[in-house]
Order: structure tokens, then C-alpha cells, then sequence
């Protein structure tokens, strides 16, 4: 039977069969490659989401650090200027000291004189009334 069912197109069935196995087969696998595919599609597309959004962070710190640098450079600049105030208000302190150290040394040399310019003229004073009374004891006797 099998002979004739092979001549008569019998066999054919048998064939047909397999067909629609491996058809069938092969649209399964058609659909497992199919989803295969969006999970790697949706896996590729979260993949560059997640890229996309560290390149933005990466961007965004960069931009953080680029102001941190601004910040601390002008930071820098005003620190020098204070340092330059400083040391010119520190000369001028200075020479302020050396002007009134200089004063004073001058006061104290002024006191000094002045102390013996009174001593010179109250020792004169002394001096020229001795004479005076001399003058008048040997006049007038």
C-alpha cells in the first residue's frame, strides 16, 4: 500500500506533513528570533538611554568642575589683591612707627635741652645778680 499510496500521490500527505511541521517550526523560530530581536532592540535602546543620560551627567560635571575652577581662580585673584593691601598698609604702619619713634626721640632730645637751656639761664641769673651786687657794693662804698 504504501507503493500505491506513493504512486497515487499518498505519499505526498506524508510530505505535506513534514512540511507543515517544519513550517510550522519555522515560523516559531521566525517568532522567537522576532522577540529575540525586540529584546535586544528595547536592551539596546535602554543601553543608550542609560549612555545618553551618563553622557548628560558627565556634561552637567564638567560644567560643575569648569565653575569650581572660575570660583576658586577668582577666589585666588581676590586673595593676592588682600595680600597686596595688606603688605602696602603694613609699610605704611611702618613708616608711621619710624616717623613717631623719631618723634619721640626728637621730644626727648627737646626736654633735655630745654632742662639745660634752665639751668644755663637760671645759673646766669645766679651769675649776674653776684655781679650786680658786686658792681653796687664797689660803686656805692
Amino acid at each position: 500500500m504504501a507503493f500505491l499510496g506513493k504512486l497515487f500521490g499518498g505519499g505526498k500527505t506524508a510530505e505535506r506533513q513534514e512540511q507543515k511541521v517544519t513550517t510550522s517550526v519555522a515560523i516559531q523560530k521566525l517568532r522567537d528570533t522576532e522577540e529575540m530581536l525586540k529584546k535586544r532592540t528595547v536592551k539596546a535602546e535602554t543601553a543608550i538611554d542609560f549612555e545618553s543620560q551618563e553622557h548628560a551627567k558627565l556634561i552637567d560635571f564638567h560644567s560643575q568642575v569648569d565653575e569650581m575652577l572660575a570660583v576658586g581662580t577668582a577666589t585666588m585673584g581676590k586673595l593676592r589683591d588682600q595680600r597686596d593691601t595688606f603688605s602696602r598698609i603694613k609699610s605704611s604702619l611702618s613708616e608711621i612707627a619710624n616717623q613717631l619713634g623719631m618723634s619721640n626721640t626728637v621730644m626727648r632730645l627737646i626736654e633735655k635741652r630745654s632742662a639745660m637751656d634752665n639751668l644755663i639761664l637760671y645759673g646766669l641769673m645766679i651769675i649776674f645778680i653776684i655781679f650786680m651786687i658786686i658792681v653796687y657794693i664797689y660803686f656805692v662804698r
